[in-house]
């Protein structure tokens, strides 16, 4: 299956606005995003360093303010995928397959979400128990599923450019080393509750990180040809 199509045309939407969408990308991604993101945990309640984004929404009746964090950060991963492949110059079976992969981790991690997390006493205590067990697992595979999307695209530029996925490889490598060190070090030192199993400061660095290394991944794609196509323009 080919990565790349060479006769591949920018979108309207770049062709005409390419300025206004990179401005837009830049800043959503570092400045909107993460307001909200330190916005979300520390609005009333409990310490963010000491709960889940999940205990927000279920245990402080911020649900609402939850999804649209979610709905923020799935709209905004979509279109930075979609204007990283229409500049990269993806074929049409490669961007299906990771948009694919980006609505199929939404469904997954919305359904996660969606199951109740809450501590219940007396007879439905094992029941509780068990949702947040489910909530927690489903959420956590839907969560990975749109690291896994990202670092899918980060490898393909190996493909492209040598020196495109040199770098792409070292900003993957920084965001899941720095994410595994903040949920670690959150846990360690924040957790109280043993029920859930990340803490809201870990989870809105982590979705941060995401965000602010896919739109570094667009501006090389903007910036760094494909080897592949110059070489076969210069053979022609």
């Amino acid at each position: 299956m080919r990565i790349f199509n060479a006769n591949a045309k920018l979108s309207s939407a770049l062709t005409s606005h390419k300025r206004k969408c990179e401005t837009a990308l830049v800043a959503f991604w570092c400045a909107v995003f993460p307001a909200f993101s330190a916005f979300l945990p520390t609005f009333d309640g409990q310490d963010p360093l000491y709960k889940s984004i999940s205990y927000s929404a279920w245990r402080e009746d911020k649900m609402a303010l939850v999804y649209f964090y979610g709905f923020l950060f799935v709209a905004g991963f979509i279109l930075t995928l979609t204007m990283c492949l229409d500049v990269g110059q993806y074929t049409k079976s490669m961007r299906y397959i990771l948009v694919g992969m980006s609505v199929l981790s939404t469904a997954i991690l919305t359904a996660g979400l969606s199951v109740p997390w809450l501590e219940v006493d007396g007879e439905l205590a094992a029941k509780y128990d068990y949702l947040r067990s489910v909530h927690n697992t489903v959420s956590a595979v839907g969560f990975v599923m749109f690291f896994v999307t990202e670092v899918l695209l980060f490898l393909t530029t190996f493909g492209r450019n040598s020196r495109q996925g040199l770098i792409s490889l070292g900003v993957i490598s920084f965001v899941l080393i720095t994410s595994i060190f903040m949920v670690m070090e959150t846990n360690l030192k924040g957790i109280v509750e043993k029920s859930y199993p990340i803490s809201s400061v870990a989870q809105s660095y982590v979705f941060c990180s995401i965000g602010f290394s896919m739109t570094i991944q667009y501006f090389l794609m903007s910036l760094m040809p494909n080897e592949k196509f110059k070489a076969t323009q210069v053979m022609q």
